[in-house]
């Protein structure tokens, strides 16, 4: 990823998924944040800033409990709720979102920036983040993220294995 960046080879949809040295899963080294805040930070540096969109988003959360009861959108419902960051030039700043969102909402986002037709009926209604953007407002300019591990140290790390949730 890192390296596609700075190659100008960053394809317009990209899915990064770390290895286990780089999540953070129990056991795993503590340098997740910093490898997200190298990525992010190499994007904000980039040509491609103006013109993309980061999720962060966690698979889970280790507390395993929330106050909140999820809803029953269907037969299976959603989960319990994990965070989601928002980072990108028209992101709105500080934002916290009291919108229900949920992981199909990434696809509804792509589809709608893409025009794309729906997939099926769990991405048709989701919601497209639309609440967590202002696109009426000027790029803003990125801000880099302090991290304790260079880009550098990741490119030069070895493999770990594949994700863990392959």
């Amino acid at each position: 990823m890192l390296t596609d960046i700075a190659n100008g080879d960053l394809a317009q949809v990209t899915w990064i998924v770390p290895a286990f040295n780089n999540s953070d899963h129990p056991g795993a080294p503590a340098q997740g944040p910093d490898w997200v805040g190298d990525i992010v930070n190499a994007i904000g540096a980039s040509k491609y800033w103006n013109s993309t969109t980061i999720f962060i988003a966690w698979d889970d959360w280790g507390g395993f409990y929330d106050h909140v009861p999820p809803p029953q959108t269907d037969d299976m419902g959603l989960g319990f709720r994990v965070p989601v960051i928002v980072v990108g030039p028209y992101a709105r700043r500080g934002y916290i979102s009291h919108v229900t969102h949920e992981a199909s909402g990434f696809l509804r986002y792509m589809e709608e920036v893409f025009g794309l037709p729906s997939l099926g009926t769990r991405d048709r209604n989701a919601d497209d983040f639309h609440d967590c953007f202002d696109m009426t407002q000027p790029p803003s300019p990125y801000a880099p993220v302090k991290t304790n591990h260079s880009a550098e140290f990741f490119l030069k790390q070895k493999p770990s294995g594949p994700p863990d949730d392959d």
